[in-house]
């Protein structure tokens, strides 16, 4: 390689030093896209519900965000009214995701923070449908949920599947499946037809 260098000019070593140098730093800074613009704009749209009070923060480290309270406070109370809030601001969530571009939404899931309102959502109105055990009839899976629970739920999973790639919403699917309880004795069949996830969001979206 030493003598490689040596054989060429200093015009010339100048030349590929500033070509790897304008490589690194669009590397380490991508060109400013569409995509985002798109991204940074749900962010900050929904600061105020992804991230803690700034002056909570600054008075107590562990300070959770609204997300994080209202998610908490669902999956503990297990009922309508304990998940109204969060139903609420979820549906506003979804509703500002779908702002953004078709194009560009699947980059935004790339984020942490905007695939992990999708996924956990998803999970946990899974899990409220279902409750502590398999529901003992098909037809009860829907469990307190009513119209427009199943509209969110819908809409949640659609985005979710629409916007990761065929293998790992099927990974993300079957693994949801698997973690509900009770599903040790239920085959395959038995515990997808008895999920939220069998239903036909045809009739809700």
């Amino acid at each position: 390689m030493n003598n490689f260098l040596k054989t060429l000019s200093r015009g010339t070593i100048a030349f590929l030093s500033i070509g790897i140098a304008i490589l690194v730093i669009v590397y380490m800074d991508p060109p400013h896209t569409l995509c985002n613009s798109e991204k940074e704009q749900l962010l900050s749209v929904q600061k105020n519900f992804l991230n803690p009070n700034p002056e909570l923060k600054k008075a107590f480290k562990k300070a959770k965000s609204p997300y994080d309270r209202l998610y908490t406070s669902c999956k503990e109370s297990e009922n309508s009214g304990g998940c109204l809030e969060y139903f609420l601001s979820l549906k506003k969530f979804v509703s500002d995701f779908e702002v953004s571009s078709k194009e560009c939404r699947p980059r935004l899931f790339t984020d942490k923070k905007i695939k992990t309102v999708f996924t956990n959502g998803l999970e946990l109105m899974l899990n409220l449908a279902w409750g502590k055990a398999p529901p003992s009839e098909f037809k009860k899976k829907y469990a307190w949920f009513d119209q427009a629970d199943l509209y969110l739920f819908c809409k949640v999973k659609k985005l979710t599947k629409n916007n990761l790639s065929k293998n790992n919403w099927e990974k993300l699917r079957e693994s949801l499946l698997l973690k509900l309880p009770g599903t040790e004795n239920l085959s395959r069949e038995q515990l997808w037809k008895s999920s939220l996830l069998s239903i036909s969001c045809k009739n809700y979206l």
